[in-house]
């Protein structure tokens, strides 16, 4: 949601970026005929359902004709048309409608970047976890890190956790200290958040990034237990080349002990699950091997298989909902030379 907002505040009078007289209208937040800093941090908190007095309404209505200019500030625009002694039909006496702070999708076309679906992204920045089994009263503390965070401006994401399982406490930020969260549907084991910068940041790889405190109130695994969504925020991180990519999760395996193991066999549960839009499958070597996954729908038919070479380590798998037949109950199987596992993920409408 920042990629252009961002590129414009970073250089107003170079912009790469195809920003509209109606998208800055879109970023004005607070309605001071500017684009600042500061209506990025409304923004920000917009995005992820605080709402902060912002002094606009949620909605600015410009005509349509004329053509407004480049910079919409500089003399004005007017937000009415009026007419006196009408005697017939007026041509053209149409407005567009602008959602203050979308600025990817601003015009009143029933879309917006605050929450539904991603959409198709051409890659994703991998927030590196360390899987481990948390039991029954245990302090969690599950510590979010960079993974090839290099040149990002933004970053934006539901984070979703098993409230059965998991009772949200607090959060710390880390490496990213301005990272704000809006914890009002955490009861739901939902998490809004997100982050700017108006310097690309490059951090290196496993370094913390923030931390999720919970306290354990059942048993699990937390690659069972948490995933990225848009049940809240889409999804979305901006970087310093101009592209808008996504958001995934990537587990470290462990041990039966809880250490870290990389040589390690595991195949993890699909995240999201259930899904709707597309799923990752996740998986973990313990040496280069070849590895088949073949997903299968509840009577055993092969709906879809997918294989390659591959080094130690994690890897995933991308499913996308129209590679599925219809949805319900399938079944994905993961084999090497020496290993295979089973697990069941759903898709949904």
């Amino acid at each position: 949601m920042y990629a252009l907002l961002l590129d414009w505040l970073a250089a107003p009078g170079a912009c790469t970026g195809p920003v509209t007289p109606y998208q800055k209208i879109a970023a004005d937040a607070n309605a001071n005929d500017a684009v600042t800093a500061f209506d990025a941090a409304l923004i920000q908190q917009i995005a992820i359902n605080n709402t902060p007095v912002v002094g606009n309404t949620s909605w600015r209505f410009v005509p349509t004709v004329p053509v407004l200019p480049a910079d919409p500030f500089l003399l004005g625009f007017d937000e009415t048309l009026s007419y006196t002694n009408i005697n017939a039909n007026i041509p053209n006496a149409n407005f567009f409608g602008i959602k203050t702070g979308d600025v990817t999708a601003p015009f009143a076309n029933g879309v917006t970047n605050f929450g539904g679906e991603t959409g198709d992204r051409a890659s994703n920045l991998n927030l590196q976890v360390s899987d481990a089994a948390v039991t029954e009263g245990q302090d969690v503390e599950v510590t979010f890190k960079a993974n090839d965070f290099t040149g990002i401006f933004s970053m934006q994401t539901t984070l979703n956790f098993d409230a059965s399982v998991l009772e949200f406490v607090g959060a710390s930020g880390n490496g990213l200290s301005s990272i704000i969260f809006n914890n009002t549907v955490s009861a739901e084991g939902k998490l809004a958040t997100s982050w700017y910068n108006l310097d690309a940041v490059t951090m290196e790889n496993g370094e913390g990034l923030f931390t999720l405190h919970f306290k354990a109130i059942g048993s699990g695994i937390l690659s069972n237990l948490l995933s990225t969504s848009a049940d809240l925020v889409v999804p979305e991180v901006a970087t310093a080349e101009g592209n808008v990519i996504g958001v995934e999760l990537v587990f470290e395996s462990f041990s039966a002990t809880g250490e870290q193991a990389s040589g390690h066999f595991a195949l993890h549960q699909n995240r999201p699950n259930p899904f709707s839009t597309r799923t990752a499958i996740g998986f973990n070597l313990p040496t280069s091997d070849h590895a088949t996954l073949t997903i299968t729908d509840a009577s055993g038919k092969a709906l879809k298989v997918l294989e390659g070479n591959f080094t130690a380590g994690y890897h995933q798998f991308m499913i996308e909902r129209k590679e599925l037949p219809t949805t319900g109950v399938f079944f994905y199987q993961l084999k090497t030379a020496d290993f295979q596992a089973v697990k069941k993920m759903i898709l949904v409408d």
